[in-house]
């Protein structure tokens, strides 16, 4: 009975998702969920669909402005303004750190509506946050650079720099990109808790194929930034090897991706479907999070993704330098290499949400991340020890690490 009083409030407080290309789909995502829906009619993802536009381009623009990152340590920070190592891999982490607070964003996105929506809002503000700090670094610009430039466009390494100072302006670029990945956070807890919903209206024989096929389309958008920034962003300024007449400066590059984010943000202001919902308890929401934790099955997937986080970014600070001196690797080949982990990423995507949707997730990662590492461990110590040094024997390390992925 009281089951009954409680779905029927619920039917009667929510209001349904239409589909415009499948009318006959009545599902309320907010409310209802994948274990109310109407089975006869279960949910399914249509990329034709208007109103899916927006969380589309949310995954792409997520995928491409998260892929040139490594291009503009790479090219910027270390190459231009030849900042320190230690510098470097602190920028790394101070980058990722809103990537802590996953869960609270997650948490407020869930239980704290704006207008009445749980999602759009907060995809739409993450997406201004990025769109402002990146206009703010294209308007910034960059000082001269750390070393003289020769006639032919290349470093004189050999000589005294011109602009001695030019290692302190990593400041103001680390709060920009604090920002800009604060605005991904907030855009992509938002994304992540959308997807979820759409999984769960789906059928159980093809539940997660949705997130898969999204997380497909974020790889395209991180392919589509390694295009620009390995054949675009690829000048001499920023130990690249073609020259830099023919190249974006960095008042460009960056500009692309305040307009990518813009776009994103624009787009999911109406073409994010979801239904409208209501404040819920926080006090109850952490409590059924606990309750749900308690359980065996999710505290072993919370403490693997504990351990894996806390092993995945155990680094040396040599480690850049090592890439870059020792094995001899420019812009345009770690993009190239960047490339095909993309495609090796892509390729998996596929075969799971194809082939592994009900192959146990422990198998899937035990073999994938044992195979990968004995095979990241081999071409990383040969060029630490000086045995083999070449940079695209150097790179499969790109390639192994996106297959785990």
């Amino acid at each position: 009975m009281a089951t009954d009083k409680t779905c029927t409030c619920v039917e009667e407080r929510a209001k349904a998702v239409t589909s415009q290309d499948s009318p006959s789909i009545d599902v309320d995502f907010m409310e209802k969920g994948a274990l109310e829906a109407n089975s006869a009619t279960p949910f399914e993802f249509n990329f034709y669909d208007r109103g899916n536009w927006g969380i589309i381009l949310h995954c792409w623009s997520s995928g491409f402005v998260s892929g040139g990152f490594s291009a503009f340590l790479m090219g910027v920070v270390a190459g231009y303004l030849n900042v320190n190592a230690d510098i470097i891999r602190g920028l790394q982490n101070m980058s990722s750190l809103p990537n802590v607070f996953s869960i609270l964003m997650g948490i407020v996105s869930d239980s704290r509506p704006i207008f009445g929506y749980r999602r759009r809002p907060y995809l739409v503000f993450g997406w201004i946050m990025s769109t402002t700090a990146y206009s703010v670094m294209a308007v910034m610009g960059l000082p001269e650079p750390y070393f003289c430039v020769g006639p032919d466009g290349d470093y004189l390494l050999d000589q005294e720099p011109c602009n001695p100072d030019a290692d302190q302006y990593y400041v103001p670029l680390m709060i920009c990109l604090f920002t800009a990945n604060i605005g991904l956070l907030v855009s992509g807890s938002a994304g992540r808790g959308l997807m979820v919903e759409y999984a769960r209206a789906e059928a159980e024989e093809r539940r997660g194929r949705t997130q898969t096929v999204l997380s497909m389309v974020g790889l395209v958008g991180q392919f589509s930034s390694l295009l620009v920034a390995g054949f675009g962003f690829n000048g001499r300024l920023f130990n690249g090897t073609w020259d830099q007449r023919y190249q974006l400066g960095f008042r460009q590059y960056v500009s692309i991706f305040a307009v990518a984010s813009l776009i994103a943000g624009l787009s999911c202001i109406r073409h994010v479907r979801e239904g409208v919902g209501s404040d819920v308890s926080l006090r109850k929401y952490c409590w059924q999070a606990w309750s749900l934790f308690e359980s065996k099955a999710v505290a072993a997937a919370g403490l693997y993704f504990f351990v894996r986080a806390i092993l995945a970014k155990v680094f040396t600070t040599a480690s850049f330098w090592v890439m870059m001196e020792w094995a001899g690797v420019k812009s345009l080949q770690m993009q190239l290499c960047s490339l095909l982990g993309v495609f090796a990423s892509l390729l998996g995507s596929w075969l799971l949400q194809k082939y592994m949707l009900n192959v146990s997730w422990r198998k899937i990662m035990l073999v994938a991340t044992v195979t990968c590492t004995a095979m990241d461990a081999l071409p990383t110590f040969l060029t630490i020890f000086g045995i083999v040094r070449d940079q695209y024997f150097y790179l499969g390390e790109s390639i192994v690490s996106a297959i785990p992925e």
